[in-house]
């Protein structure tokens, strides 16, 4: 299926990337690290716009393949989160996330969450379909949810 997002045009595959993440583990399960914890249970209270932007492209929000804390935005220990997602499909006209200048190519979801596509792929799955794409991700304002010390 075609998908314009800002200046880039995709070709998902969405039942491939669908049948993908549900082989997947969640980021809770591959690593168990406070912030991986947190990212999971706080998926379900993510903007219902960010919910719909991975469910249109047949991905499970809580199957990332990386997720890194950054650190603690503010006094309410709201999060700000890094990481990537892979998927099935193609760039078809646009600019990859990644520019040779250091500056990044982003797609604004909503307010303070961001995604970006690229070819490269980084720590590829055994059984990632190709053609594939990785999809990072800046998510800020990412409440924290565990009943535990945030540590970051």
């Amino acid at each position: 299926m075609i998908f314009r997002l800002g200046n880039i045009t995709l070709d998902i595959d969405i039942e491939k990337t669908a049948e993908f993440h549900a082989g997947l583990q969640t980021a809770a399960e591959s690593c168990g690290c406070a912030g991986c914890r947190n990212y999971d249970m706080a998926c379900g209270s993510f903007p219902v716009a960010v919910r719909e932007f991975f469910s249109m492209l047949g991905m499970d929000i809580g199957k990332a393949t990386e997720i890194i804390p950054w650190y603690t935005e503010d006094e309410e220990g709201k999060m700000y989160y890094g990481g990537f997602y892979h998927l099935c499909g193609r760039i078809i006209k646009g600019d990859e996330c990644w520019k040779d200048n250091g500056e990044m190519n982003l797609c604004e979801i909503c307010g303070g969450y961001s995604a970006g596509f690229t070819t490269e792929i980084s720590l590829p799955e055994e059984n990632l379909p190709y053609p594939a794409l990785q999809m990072e991700i800046f998510f800020h304002g990412v409440p924290w949810v565990l009943d535990e010390k945030n540590p970051y």
